[in-house]
């Protein structure tokens, strides 16, 4: 979701998580005890979301060893991720609002920029 403003889009701390949940492997987890990203005073800007979606396909998931990975989060952060990050092509599916508790499956495949249009 949209970070900042709303207390509601405030990761809790780590040892919150690491509390309720000891079974999963938080260490990939960079915000520490206090979300770093959450401004109090404002909303993350669309560019600044649409960065942090781009920064964590290409430096996590495109740097995972699995196949097969299951994302979880909120529509408004996958709507931007399919129409603002990702190439969906004409896919009307991908492209429109999730449903509350909707699943969908896709294969995302990664180019190199430099390979791609630097030949």
């Amino acid at each position: 979701e949209e970070l900042g403003l709303l207390v509601c889009n405030k990761c809790r701390s780590v040892s919150e998580i690491s509390d309720e949940f000891p079974y999963v492997d938080i260490s990939n987890i960079e915000s520490g005890e206090n979300d770093k990203l959450w401004i109090s005073s404002k909303r993350e800007p669309s560019s600044a979301q649409s960065q942090r979606i781009y920064n964590f396909l290409t430096d996590f998931i495109r740097k995972r060893k699995e196949k097969e990975i299951a994302i979880v989060g909120h529509s408004a952060w996958f709507y931007t991720m399919c129409n603002e990050v990702m190439d969906c092509g004409d896919d009307e599916k991908l492209k429109s609002v999730f449903d509350v508790s909707e699943i969908r499956s896709m294969c995302v495949t990664f180019q190199d920029y430099e390979a791609t249009y630097n030949t």
